[in-house]
């Protein structure tokens, strides 16, 4: 059985995004240790893992990037959860925003003319949609073979999981950098979440990557 690992970056405060949902103290303290780490985890998954809304925000930014992220992103399979229906048509005006966002702006023209975009939204295209039972759903994935599922949030989605206790392996990037309020990694429990830590890397732009899995009795 295949596990699911939720990959998330945070603030020191527990935040995976501002009120508004802005993330671009993500891109402000980028180094090519950190950048490695990170890669390191996307290009070895066997699927990428997210809820609709984060779905419809990679696919309207992915495949018109170019930067060392995106040849992973883009051509490892997909699956999409979602209660109603996925939107598989990018929105340009989102896909403008993040990369103002990111630091790397582009007009909708600069992004229809990437190399490969064709291609890439294809790809992104083609995903597993999945409806239903979000615990059902994830036991049938993790049933097949292959390379670890990679599971993105969404502060929302991630909740979900961690609920639900279907996070095998959580792989944290966490930023120095307070937001004070925002979007929570982990939403209200019944009981403490406990968890072993099994790596922690220090790079030198103060990202701090750690390893944890769940203790399960």
């Amino acid at each position: 059985m295949r596990k699911l690992v939720l990959n998330m970056g945070v603030t020191v405060d527990g935040f995976v995004a501002a009120p508004d949902g802005n993330q671009d103290w993500l891109f402000k303290v980028q180094e090519e240790g950190s950048n490695t780490w990170i890669l390191d985890t996307i290009k070895n998954a066997g699927m990428h893992l997210m809820g609709s809304n984060v779905f419809n925000d990679m696919i309207s930014y992915w495949p018109f990037s170019d930067e060392i992220y995106a040849e992973p992103m883009n051509t490892i399979p997909k699956a999409a959860f979602t209660r109603h229906k996925v939107n598989m048509e990018p929105n340009f005006k989102k896909g403008v925003e993040g990369f103002k966002m990111a630091g790397i702006p582009k007009t909708v023209k600069q992004m229809k003319a990437t190399p490969g975009c064709a291609e890439n939204l294809a790809i992104w295209q083609n995903a597993l949609v999945i409806k239903g039972d979000l615990a059902h759903g994830i036991e049938q994935l993790k049933q097949k073979p292959g390379k670890y599922i990679l599971a993105h949030g969404g502060s929302g989605f991630a909740q979900a999981l961690t609920a639900l206790d279907l996070v095998d392996e959580y792989r944290l990037t966490t930023y120095p950098v307070a937001l004070g309020e925002g979007m929570p990694l982990f939403g209200v429990s019944p009981k403490p979440l406990e968890l072993t830590l099994m790596q922690t890397h220090i790079f030198s732009n103060g990202v701090i990557g750690r390893v944890y899995v769940p203790k399960r009795k």
